[in-house]
């Protein structure tokens, strides 16, 4: 029997550390939310996010509990060759992502519940019977905050909690708190400005939501604390910015004409990126079709009017790039290779009774992501096939916790490219914003994100890894909804639960 009378909040903050937001709890910089939510929930230390860690990927893990490999929306910036478009879903293009890459037949949490809303743009909000953010508003409050972000914050919670009363049962409400991605960026994620917007959140959101605040009762004497499900998360981490580049500048010597954002007949390379993942789309030299896959062989050998020039060789040179990684198709199962400056390593997968197993071994050098100073790691660098809660539970405290599922998941995708690579954490593949901070990159500071979830039925616990794709069908779980578990690449997490 599927509950009926629960209020479920998820709150996403954009651009936290799970490190930043439980030491501003635990040090009690946010009281209201300690003391409602965090003293009484369950507490997940490590919980990673998708890759690339940026903001459309990061959200959709969160509201579908699949990766990108079934939504279909890998990265922030694309190509889509079978159109020949490129899509920049960092701007207004954003608002129809919906009708141009995502996956139809994937669901939001929205289509689960019989009232939804959603205080967060369009884009994200499939399913739901309100939409806070539409164009016009998104546009608006973008100009404004640049002037006055708490304008726009508290407008945005007095409509929230408008809406609450009306409808404060039997509903999801999704919470999207953007200004910490602004902050972040623009100052810092180390900034006093970016600390003291949570302090701001918790006075302002938190205190009231639970307390009141003139025509709004609160949640304790509406006496709906403890029927509610409370869950807060986050899409992405961060870093601080020490070293940019332009990284199309940095394809200058290449013998081969190259673009980010124009194709004609004799451009031979696409590029697409962000701040710290890029993907490179190349010509098949026999064919002259985009849409045909290039071969390793090609990639290391590709042909221009100064001879062939191995093209991984030339990207590992770029100063800011950390790591890049290739398809090497043949005998399945595939193998994808993963390279750094000093070795290679090699990742393979195959699906045995509808689980995921991967192996990762290296094949030339030092291993690229240096999984081999862990000792859980290390007990899996054998070469064979492990399966994927193996793997989250092994590479949990190394600096690329995920890598080893998310790389084959990306090359699933069709509107990726040939070659995919991500920057050095620390640095940006961009010149042109005055950024202090950014993300993209799939470093343990980027993939590990807060979950605190609490409510009826859940234990007051810590527990050592999740991922944000396990929040909706945990949730689903919870209110005891009728759905099919194994359309979500997350699982239900047991151990929060109270039997």
């Amino acid at each position: 029997m599927e509950s009926s009378d629960s209020l479920v909040i998820l709150f996403i903050f954009d651009s936290v550390r799970a490190d930043i937001l439980y030491n501003l709890i635990n040090t009690n910089q946010m009281p209201y939310l300690r003391k409602y939510i965090f003293n009484r929930a369950a507490i997940v230390e490590n919980c990673f996010t998708t890759f690339p860690t940026n903001t459309i990927p990061g959200h959709l893990a969160i509201l579908t509990g699949t990766y990108s490999n079934k939504h279909h929306v890998p990265a922030m910036r694309m190509w889509n060759l079978s159109k020949m478009r490129y899509r920049d879903y960092s701007g207004l293009e954003i608002f129809n992502l919906l009708s141009q890459e995502f996956n139809p037949n994937v669901k939001m949490v929205y289509d689960f519940f019989p009232y939804s809303e959603a205080f967060t743009s369009s884009n994200f909000a499939k399913g739901a019977k309100y939409v806070y953010l539409n164009k016009s508003r998104m546009i608006f409050y973008y100009l404004l905050q640049k002037l006055n972000y708490r304008v726009v914050l508290i407008q945005s919670l007095k409509t929230f909690l408008r809406h609450l009363r009306k409808k404060p049962t039997d509903a999801l409400y999704v919470l999207w708190l953007p200004i910490t991605d602004v902050l972040s960026h623009e100052k810092g994620p180390d900034s006093p400005e970016f600390f003291r917007h949570f302090q701001e959140i918790d006075q302002m959101l938190f205190r009231v939501l639970f307390e009141g605040y003139k025509n709004w009762k609160g949640l304790i004497k509406l006496q709906l604390l403890n029927r509610s499900y409370f869950i807060i998360t986050a899409d992405h981490g961060s870093f601080v910015i020490q070293q940019k580049s332009e990284l199309i500048h940095e394809f200058k010597s290449l013998p081969l004409q190259i673009k980010d954002k124009q194709v004609s007949p004799k451009i031979s390379i696409l590029l697409a990126y962000t701040d710290g993942f890029a993907s490179l789309y190349v010509k098949h030299p026999l064919t002259k079709r985009w849409k045909d896959r290039v071969t390793y062989d090609h990639l290391i050998a590709y042909p221009t009017s100064n001879g062939p020039i191995n093209l991984i060789e030339f990207i590992l040179k770029i100063p800011t790039v950390s790591h890049l990684f290739v398809i090497k198709e043949g005998i399945k199962p595939f193998s994808y290779l993963v390279f750094s400056q000093e070795g290679t390593s090699e990742i393979q997968r195959k699906v045995e009774d509808d689980e995921i197993q991967l192996s990762y071994k290296v094949i030339r050098g030092k291993d690229p992501f240096a999984y081999n100073n862990s000792p859980d790691a290390k007990l899996l660098l054998d070469g064979s096939f492990h399966p994927t809660h193996e793997w989250l539970k092994a590479l949990r405290r190394t600096n690329y916790p995920l890598m080893v599922d998310q790389i084959p998941r990306l090359f699933d995708c069709d509107n990726l490219g040939d070659i995919l690579f991500m920057g050095k954490e620390g640095s940006s593949f961009s010149r042109k914003k005055n950024y202090r901070g950014t993300h993209d990159t799939g470093t343990y500071n980027c993939l590990r994100v807060p979950l605190i979830l609490a409510g009826p039925n859940i234990k007051h616990t810590i527990i050592p890894t999740a991922r944000t794709v396990d929040i909706v069908p945990t949730l689903l779980y919870l209110l005891q909804k009728k759905v099919n578990f194994k359309q979500f690449d997350g699982k239900i997490l047991s151990e929060i639960i109270q039997s």
